[in-house]
């Protein structure tokens, strides 16, 4: 290993962003989402587990990485909490948790435990310390994006993973939390876009978040109602497929947009939204869901196939050209 590629990695170790975790959301959404499919129209079983193996190696890979950005770069992995729009993507590893303990349980029900113990309080813990933020800091409403909405989507997966496990109760607090700030986070969003400046070109793709947190908060309900379907049910799943098709109109913006790590946000919302579809055909049986998911699944599957491919290829490209400067200086 050359001097140019040893200062590149440790350049791209320091730089390592929380934000890297979306991809292990957006690969263990996809294996839920196959699993649920599975359970619902009978699609091939395999898929699933196969990428729930990747999901989990993913994970092992980037948190490897992540602890040594903690212990030999220090003073960045301390910024990733000091600076509001890297904290709001910290959420994104409990979260990954989490959902890795609802692919480990039908396999190993105290590792999935484990590691929803683990997660549900850290998930809370960094819910408080970003709205405390939000509350004692000044923010700029223009500076403000979807990723506000992770910190309440990953409060809206604890009672997905926790009520299977037993832990139902303790999943109340966690979907009331999430319902209530979903609400105000979509409000301050909404204003955001429609009367401040547009988002960069590369930042278009994160308003696909905005799908996650009603479509999520419905499969937790759905969890939590054990499987019933009310007006609460209605008022969240309907609305996520209301926001589907205002950005599917916008299909041309967001898939042309140029790559980056905000790419991935399309994957985890996509997969939520054919979860809780997948779901609300179980619980009406109406035929026009189950041909929704499949659909959704379709959809969701060449969308996280193409994330995955661009960002093989961004990165490729980029090492070329670090190296190429490299070797200049």
């Amino acid at each position: 290993m050359n001097i140019s590629t040893k200062f590149i990695m440790k350049e791209w170790l320091e730089n390592f962003s929380p934000s890297l975790f979306t991809s292990v959301m957006g690969i263990a959404g996809l294996a839920i989402s196959w699993r649920v499919a599975h359970g619902s129209v009978a699609v091939n079983y395999n898929v699933g587990e196969v990428l729930a193996v990747a999901a989990f190696i993913l994970f092992a890979i980037l948190s490897i990485l992540y602890v040594v950005k903690a212990l030999a770069f220090k003073d960045a992995f301390f910024r990733d909490f000091k600076k509001i729009e890297r904290l709001c993507f910290v959420p994104a590893i409990p979260t990954s948790c989490l959902l890795l303990s609802i692919l480990a349980r039908p396999y190993d029900s105290e590792v999935a435990t484990i590691l929803w113990v683990f997660a549900a309080p850290v998930n809370l813990l960094l819910a408080v310390i970003i709205v405390k933020r939000w509350l004692f800091e000044e923010q700029k409403i223009e500076s403000m994006t979807a990723v506000w909405f992770f910190p309440i989507v990953g409060n809206a997966v604890v009672p997905i993973a926790g009520v299977p496990l037993g832990f139902e109760k303790e999943s109340w607090p966690f979907f009331s939390i999430g319902l209530v700030f979903w609400m105000v986070i979509f409000a301050v969003a909404f204003l955001r876009l429609v009367f401040e400046k547009a988002l960069q070109h590369k930042q278009i793709p994160t308003m696909v978040i905005m799908i996650s947190p009603p479509a999520t908060l419905f499969i937790a309900y759905f969890e939590l109602s054990k499987g019933n379907v009310d007006v609460l049910s209605m008022a969240l799943i309907y609305p996520a497929f209301f926001m589907f098709f205002v950005l599917l109109i916008a299909i041309k913006e967001i898939s042309f947009a140029p790559t980056s790590m905000a790419l991935w946000s399309i994957t985890f919302p996509l997969e939520s939204l054919t979860i809780a579809t997948f779901k609300y055909f179980e619980a009406t049986q109406w035929d026009w869901f189950a041909w929704g998911g499949v659909f959704l699944l379709s959809i969701t599957t060449v969308s996280v196939t193409v994330v995955v491919f661009r960002s093989i290829f961004a990165m490729q490209k980029g090492y070329r050209v670090a190296i190429e400067n490299g070797t200049q200086q």
